[in-house]
């Protein structure tokens, strides 16, 4: 089995193997440039909620004897998605003798992922016509219900935001072109779209409910432009039991899922039926809570562990992103670990969203990721990028995501 730095050792051989010495050109000394300060394969692990409570110390590990590189002046890797999309949630705080509704605003950014620099930014969902703070008034990061997953030539993004789909298509330099809504009136949510690699089809979780018997919870996939559609259902669960981190396999035939304690694969070509009959799953954790996304060349899974002996009222929990083998789930691979305390008792599936597998490049050898800092790692290097809020004592996923 291969690792990430493997197969990116390769893919640069070949590449160098094709380098002709008469086309070369004369190397020129880099100009300086002003940094700035100021969403591919994966749909982004979108998190929701708030502990109290949580205090945290972090550090990042890396492969021995490597050191994080400067932030992004080189250009990008072989294969490496040249955009990132950052979507964040902001909302105006009413002064505390204030009892009107909270509105909010949803925005999309995109950014070099070479430089971290803006290209391009679009308003998801507006603030409500005819909306002004008044004074006293604070603008604040707030709860994002959605997420963003990317097409392969990066030229269509499919935003997640509060029960609505939307297909935000860009020029081959990045600059917004459309912002178009889809109708998903059965879409979940909670959870993010995910486009094919073409940008021709969209895949969303969606319910069907017997009133007090249940729901099932499964997969649509529709055609973009116009199109048939068809979806495939789940057993009936009295409880909340729905497919998650939808995202389609490179060629374009297979959607992978997490659904209870593993990674699935479903058949997309078939033309709908039963879940679980058009599906085979491929890892299984043993462990309820699994979230977790299998690699482009089905050779590894990039998953978030929480490990340590876990108290009932106050401890201190490892959370790190590790690369694990499908066969058994051996460990190929640590990128990114932190440390977290907490007081009360451990809630695992939201300790785990503290060092948290963001989105994996389409070639899987490119990843994005929020553990100690948001940022790009390739191989054993990580870049710090800009654009994704830092963490906090109630964890820095509830505001915002990211994908490529």
């Amino acid at each position: 089995m291969s690792t990430i730095e493997d197969r990116l050792r390769d893919q640069l051989q070949a590449v160098a193997g094709r380098v002709q010495a008469e086309t070369l050109r004369p190397l020129r000394p880099p100009t300086r440039s002003r940094r700035d300060r100021v969403v591919r394969w994966l749909a982004p692990v979108a998190a929701m909620g708030a502990v109290a409570g949580i205090i945290t110390g972090v550090t990042l590990a890396m492969h021995p004897g490597s050191k994080p590189s400067p932030p992004a002046r080189a250009a990008p890797l072989p294969s490496s998605p040249r955009f990132y999309v950052t979507l964040r949630s902001w909302t105006y705080v009413p002064r505390p003798t204030s009892a009107r509704i909270f509105p909010f605003e949803v925005t999309a950014t995109l950014r070099s992922s070479a430089t971290g620099a803006v290209v391009d930014a679009v308003t998801v969902v507006p603030w409500p016509a005819g909306f002004k703070p008044t004074a006293g008034e604070r603008k604040l990061p707030t709860n994002l219900v959605g997420g963003v997953s990317a097409s392969a030539d990066e030229r269509v993004f499919a935003i997640t935001a509060y029960g609505h789909v939307y297909l935000w298509h860009v020029s081959a330099t990045g600059q917004s072109l459309t912002l178009d809504t889809l109708r998903t009136p059965t879409a979940v949510a909670g959870w993010p779209a995910a486009i094919s690699p073409d940008g021709r089809e969209l895949a969303y979780t969606y319910t069907s409910c017997y009133g007090m018997h249940g729901c099932r919870g499964g997969i649509k996939i529709v055609t973009l432009g116009g199109g048939p559609s068809k979806g495939w259902l789940g057993p009936l669960s009295d409880y909340y039991r729905v497919p998650a981190n939808l995202a389609f396999t490179r060629n374009g035939r297979q959607i992978q899922f997490n659904l209870d304690n593993g990674v699935w694969l479903l058949n997309a070509a078939g033309p709908g039926g039963a879940l679980l009959t058009d599906s085979r799953q491929v890892y299984n954790s043993g462990i309820s809570w699994f979230s977790g996304t299998l690699t482009p060349d089905g050779n590894a899974i990039l998953t978030t562990q929480v490990r340590g002996s876990l108290g009932d009222h106050a401890g201190r929990a490892q959370v790190r992103i590790v690369e694990i083998s499908p066969q058994g789930g051996r460990l190929l691979k640590v990128l990114a670990t932190t440390y977290v305390g907490y007081l009360g008792s451990p809630d695992r599936p939201l300790l785990a969203q503290r060092c948290a597998l963001l989105s994996v490049g389409p070639t899987g050898l490119h990843v994005l990721l929020q553990c100690t800092r948001f940022g790009r790692f390739d191989g054993s290097r990580f870049t710090p990028l800009p654009g994704y809020p830092a963490a906090t004592a109630n964890g820095p996923f509830d505001s915002a995501a990211a994908a490529w």
